[in-house]
């Protein structure tokens, strides 16, 4: 990861990131905050929410990968972050009301 961070580096220099013009340039610049955004997003998502119901009480079909109707990064949005039982007892201490985690999987459709 460093080798790859110092070569993003050099790219985005080579590419007039510190440049303040218009035109391409700003465009692969704004391309690239918006990729870097969602990814550090989806990261996060994962950190916070995983492991969801998405994957839980369904055998490994290869079909439901594809599925665009019910991604596993929907699924951890609509649940909610998961806590631990620490932590949800110290949020709880605080006032801050936290939903229950979700045991059961929904049935699949079909």
């Amino acid at each position: 990861m460093p080798l790859a961070a110092v070569m993003l580096a050099l790219g985005l220099a080579d590419l007039g990131w510190s440049d303040a013009k218009s035109g391409p340039r700003r465009a692969v610049r704004w391309l690239f905050g918006l990729v870097f955004s969602y990814s550090v997003f989806i990261q996060a998502l994962g950190a916070l929410c995983w492991p969801s119901t998405w994957n839980r009480g369904q055998p490994p079909y290869y079909e439901r990968l594809w599925d665009w109707r019910r991604t596993e990064i929907v699924t951890c949005l609509s649940e909610g972050p998961r806590l631990d039982p620490a932590l949800r007892r110290l949020v709880r201490a605080l006032g801050i009301a936290v939903p229950e985690p979700t045991l059961h999987a929904e049935p699949p459709t079909l």
